[in-house]
């Protein structure tokens, strides 16, 4: 009830239900069925996307999802299943990238966060989830037919390009106090954040390598330089963004 959110004892209570759950979990895993154990994080992911909830504190979250992850016994087959379904939960990049921060840094979590990081790039560019995962294991060359498509330049155009059909049939457009270009490196940010997540490995897999197109950040790096050297020039790019959060 979205009503009671509003109510200053609903977070208290969240994070009771949260400690509740992690208990359950813990104590029998198997007691819970694969696809309860997925509908379960997909609720918590969800739930954690409330306004009134965000500032809560996120140990016990982030130790429930540790618990449902680990207690997922086919996890080659639900995998595929929850990025499909966290990717849905909303439309917002900020939002989305929250998800992927809350998800746990062991070895599930961080496959997990790496194909789920793709399946939101591959929705932010083609408007819809075009990316699935196959394995586990995500192969690097699927992140290459989206990096050309990061640049500040196309993602303003495709801005625009949205602005207008959707102002079609309007007779008064109304002024946004953000400009496209600033939403665009907003985006731009963001993509660049999943990225780095997609790209986090403790050592590069043999015979992966993506090479970062030269106009992008007209620098050249070697190998694997690249990605850590693109966040650090787009952290520089000093922008004002007026964040409205949608989910």
């Amino acid at each position: 009830d979205r009503g009671r959110l509003n109510d200053c004892h609903c977070p208290d209570l969240c994070c009771c239900v949260f400690q509740y759950l992690v208990l359950c979990s813990s104590l029998c895993p198997q007691a819970y069925s694969d696809q309860e154990l997925l509908l379960l994080l997909c609720m918590i992911c969800r739930v954690s996307l409330e306004k009134q909830l965000r500032l809560l504190p996120v140990k016990d979250l982030r130790c429930l999802l540790l618990c449902l992850v680990n207690s997922t016994r086919d996890w080659d087959s639900k995998l595929p299943q929850i990025c499909l379904i966290l990717t849905d939960l909303t439309d917002h990049h900020h939002n989305l990238r929250r998800l992927v921060r809350l998800l746990p840094d062991n070895r599930r979590g961080r496959q997990l966060r790496k194909h789920l990081s793709l399946s939101i790039i591959s929705k932010l560019l083609n408007h819809r989830c075009t990316y699935k995962a196959t394995n586990t294991d995500l192969q690097l060359s699927d992140l290459r037919l989206y990096l050309f498509r990061m640049k500040p330049s196309l993602l303003s155009k495709g801005i625009a390009a949205a602005k207008k059909v959707a102002s079609e049939g309007l007779q008064h457009e109304e002024e946004s106090s953000v400009s496209v270009d600033q939403q665009a490196y907003y985006l731009c940010c963001s993509l660049l954040a999943l990225t780095n997540e997609v790209t986090n490995f403790e050592s590069i897999p043999s015979g992966q390598k993506v090479s970062l197109p030269t106009d992008f950040t007209n620098t050249k790096r070697p190998g694997w330089g690249w990605h850590s050297e693109l966040l650090n020039v787009f952290l520089q790019i000093q922008f004002s963004v007026v964040y409205i959060s949608v989910v």
